[in-house]
């Protein structure tokens, strides 16, 4: 409880007891005794008692606010339109609504109050709950499910992410008024792409590449992963591998018409769903662990420590290779479990037609 509330109640229970003690003492009662029963010192109570002043006024009580219940509603509605609004913005708005003129911390404490915190944005496609899109996710989740009914079938879900200079962490701590200032290269050089395959096994499959990732890329990829797979024992028909509609996945299947790798599968992700491919998470948590080892390392990495005389560009990729090589690391079967588990819980919001929201 607020100290100001602590005091304003306490200041009631003394002024009834101040009550007590007076109206005792007019009908000739024991008030020295209610007195000390009470925590009262006999000498306060007489002076009460002869002063004839039974009732102590009560000072404080709640205190005019500027912003009201219509004014915090307005601002609720504000932010559910348009959550990009500033306090300068939400302060124009009470001006020219309500004639309000406030300050931004007026405005900035009563969005504490509501529960309202300054987050990342997530970027929502128009399109991504559409009608026609919820029901290719639920056809999805049918087909997935009706896979899983097979207990030999194993289901691989593959998907690419990629890396650079200026991956790194967003946020950092200084002193009060000083500014949070980290050295980075001049440019964030070549990309390097991961392209990975999960399944709840653990980490079936992995490779890193510099350069692009395209279609020709994308179906080698998917033959190294089978012939990795069938060499550890997985029989070639029971295998399912999942994977979402980006360019480079275009026209993947033909590649199971190819001799050797007859009988494996494809199923297609719903459109916009990266929320029902494990593997998303298993990225989120490589690029933290990359992100933490590149801020440790990144100075030596500017120093030229170990650069043995290759060039400036040909250093940097194979310092960010040994980052990534280190992050892998916490591509456990236990994450990958964890994160199968995860999605599956999103499945009957979406055989229900729910929505999805980015980033769950």
């Amino acid at each position: 409880m607020p100290g100001r509330q602590r005091g304003k109640y306490a200041k009631r229970a003394r002024a009834s007891v101040r009550t007590r003690i007076f109206n005792c003492a007019r009908q000739d009662g024991d008030w020295q005794v209610v007195a000390l029963n009470n925590g009262v010192k006999v000498e306060t109570a007489r002076n009460w008692i002869l002063k004839g002043t039974p009732t102590l006024k009560i000072t404080g009580g709640n205190h005019h606010q500027k912003i009201n219940e219509d004014h915090r509603d307005s601002l609720l509605e504000w932010l559910s339109e348009t959550p990009e609004l500033t306090l300068k913005e939400l302060q124009d708005k009470l001006l020219d609504t309500y004639q309000l003129q406030v300050c931004h911390q007026t405005i900035s404490n009563h969005l504490d109050g509501m529960m309202f915190t300054r987050k990342r944005i997530h970027y929502s496609p128009v399109v991504m709950n559409s009608m026609e899109n919820k029901i290719k996710r639920r056809d999805f989740v049918q087909q997935i499910a009706n896979v899983m009914l097979d207990e030999n079938s194993v289901v691989v879900y593959i998907d690419e992410t990629n890396l650079n200079l200026f991956t790194r962490r967003e946020y950092g701590r200084s002193e009060t008024g000083k500014r949070v200032i980290s050295t980075m290269p001049a440019s964030k050089g070549p990309n390097i792409h991961i392209i990975g395959a999960i399944s709840q096994q653990g980490l079936e499959y992995w490779e890193r590449r510099r350069g692009n990732y395209k279609m020709a890329e994308a179906r080698n990829f998917v033959k190294r992963l089978i012939d990795t797979m069938v060499g550890n024992g997985t029989v070639i028909t029971n295998l399912v591998i999942v994977c979402d509609n980006a360019p480079c996945h275009s026209n993947i299947e033909a590649l199971l018409l190819e001799r050797g790798y007859v009988g494996a599968r494809i199923i297609r992700l719903g459109p916009y769903s990266p929320q029902l491919n494990p593997i998303e998470s298993v990225w989120s948590t490589v690029k933290a662990k990359f992100e933490g080892l590149h801020a440790i390392r990144k100075n030596d990495m500017m120093a030229g420590v170990q650069q043995n005389d290759i060039t400036n560009t040909e250093f940097r990729l194979r310092y960010l290779e040994t980052i990534i090589d280190d992050s892998m690391t916490t591509v456990t079967r236990n994450k990958c479990l964890q994160c199968f588990n995860h999605v599956q819980g999103l499945h009957p919001r979406v055989l229900a037609m729910e929505d999805l929201i980015c980033g769950v």
